[in-house]
């Protein structure tokens, strides 16, 4: 499982601390503004990087297409990204999306658009990445199917 990072509020703030596995908010004291700011662990940047690999089936031209080749940093940033996918397929769209969402955290997109548009192979993609972020094995999936059934 990944470590999670925390969300750190002024100390006169009386909301609760919060969690995210990929990014942390630290607050400006002098100004009370919120800066986001990514913070990765090699592992979970490993872990997201297989995941986002699922995605796009490990395809050269995808995998280039979203990162750049400088490193594991995206190529453009994701609202240029969606912009330049404008041309592909509405399927197409939604996979660069997807692993945009999983890489930054932002909400890129929704479910009912993954479900609608995306074909079983696709989906099936999508559905393993998300194992493998929540380090779900096939067997454990398997034992929440045979639950699902008997209930």
């Amino acid at each position: 499982m990944h470590p999670k990072l925390q969300y750190k509020f002024p100390s006169n703030s009386n909301r609760p601390l919060q969690t995210s596995a990929f990014a942390a908010r630290e607050v400006d004291f002098m100004t009370g503004e919120s800066m986001q700011k990514r913070i990765r662990s090699d592992l979970e940047q490993c872990v997201l990087s297989r995941a986002i690999g699922i995605i796009f089936n490990n395809d050269e031209r995808w995998l280039d297409f979203f990162y750049s080749h400088k490193g594991g940093d995206l190529r453009l940033a994701p609202e240029e990204l969606i912009q330049e996918a404008r041309c592909f397929s509405r399927g197409e769209q939604i996979l660069i999306r997807v692993a945009l969402e999983l890489w930054s955290g932002a909400n890129y997109v929704g479910i009912s658009q993954i479900v609608e548009h995306l074909d079983w192979t696709n989906l099936t993609r999508v559905l393993v990445a998300i194992m493998t972020l929540r380090d779900i094995t096939a067997n454990e999936l398997i034992e929440i199917g045979h639950l699902y059934h008997e209930s």
